[in-house]
């Protein structure tokens, strides 16, 4: 493909993505270029944003400072490269060579009473391993092709061994590992399962969280729409759709409150390359 197809082809999903359908099919028009979301769908909009953000921070630099945003900048620099050298973790922990084959997408811990220590960790591939952070031990809990596209983020129920997952195709779902414990968390003998198959988002999903106690569940998507959805875990997982959000803009982040705000939904969007 061409620079110049190329640059169009962004600028249209860019388009469609911010949903200015009018300037897209009028672009259309002019380049002879059709918007096709099943072939074009893969270049991701905000290149355009990021493309104008790097710009606009290279212009600033060529700028003069005043006094305070040259103190501003030296309490950066002195952050990032302080006189003492660099900053030193506290310990360097576990490091688990090649858990993955391929690049690995979202990290996760789990807060469960009986699942600590336990972080999920998913890929390109669709799988998922889990791993006790304390003994080191890891197992591949959701095998590659089980999901049909890359996992974008995950979240464990904080009262069960629940895990939410949210992909690339849209597609999110609850999915029991089917243990009751760490140990067997860590067994080979378990298969996961698939409880709760949610309706498809339009657009990939950024980001999946439950509230505190396990009750609800959020979701968000760049197709502008936020999802709660009430989650019933007797005999079996049910999931009803209490509420759909739509926004101007794509929705980048939802994260629960806590304590006295764990009611509170907060929802971060993207204008202008930014998360507000």
């Amino acid at each position: 493909m061409d620079a110049t197809r190329e640059g169009v082809g962004i600028v249209l999903q860019f388009l469609h993505e911010q949903g200015f359908i009018s300037a897209r099919k009028a672009l259309e028009v002019e380049s002879g270029i059709e918007y096709d979301e099943k072939t074009q769908g893969a270049h991701k909009g905000n290149y355009l944003l990021s493309a104008v953000a790097v710009y606009n921070e290279f212009l600033l630099s060529k700028t003069p400072e005043s006094g305070k945003a040259e103190k501003e900048r030296a309490i950066e620099e002195d952050l990032v490269n302080p006189k003492g050298g660099p900053t030193k973790p506290v310990s360097t922990g576990k490091k688990l060579a090649a858990v993955h084959g391929v690049n690995i997408i979202d990290v996760r811990f789990s807060y469960a009473k009986d699942f600590q220590d336990i972080v999920a960790s998913s890929d390109a591939k669709g799988s998922i391993v889990v791993t006790d952070v304390k003994s080191g031990s890891t197992r591949t809990a959701v095998k590659p092709g089980f999901f049909k596209a890359p996992i974008l983020t995950t979240d464990f129920n904080p009262s069960n061994n629940l895990l939410a997952v949210g992909c690339m195709n849209g597609g999110q779902y609850i999915v029991d590992l089917k243990a009751k414990d760490k140990t067997g968390l860590l067994s080979d003998d378990v298969e996961p399962e698939v409880l709760g198959d949610l309706e498809k988002h339009g657009k990939y999903v950024n980001r999946i969280r439950w509230n505190r106690d396990g009750s609800l569940l959020a979701t968000c998507s760049y197709d502008k729409e936020v999802r709660i959805y009430a989650v019933a875990n007797a005999q079996e997982v049910k999931c009803e759709l209490k509420g759909r959000f739509q926004f101007r803009r794509g929705v980048e982040c939802v994260e629960w409150g806590w304590g006295p705000n764990a009611h509170f939904l907060y929802v971060s969007i993207q204008v202008s390359g930014f998360s507000q």
